[in-house]
């Protein structure tokens, strides 16, 4: 039994993000892919960006309000950014 917390970003296609805390998630991707609540319509169609594993609940929701603070907008907004440049191929097609 795996009783990790993954807090995760959600990159849409429009350029929006979305960041949470789960800890079953390929079952929240599906839930997110419903487009059942407004936060998941306004992202879009999207990928899975970045995930980030924590042992304990209080880990991962301090890491969550981190990502969606300004400084930490600002470090997901470089690490797209950085992810974008030539060069760099992410999710490469056989």
């Amino acid at each position: 039994m795996n009783n990790e917390i993954i807090v995760y970003v959600l990159l849409g296609k429009n350029g929006q993000r979305l960041v949470g805390t789960t800890n079953n998630i390929k079952q929240r991707i599906q839930d997110h892919k419903k487009l059942e609540l407004p936060e998941d319509q306004a992202l879009g169609e999207f990928s899975l960006f970045r995930t980030e594993r924590f042992h304990t609940f209080i880990e991962a929701k301090a890491r969550e309000k981190y990502l969606k603070s300004a400084v930490g907008s600002k470090f997901l907004n470089d690490l797209v950014e950085h992810t974008r440049r030539p060069g760099i191929v992410m999710n490469k097609k056989k």
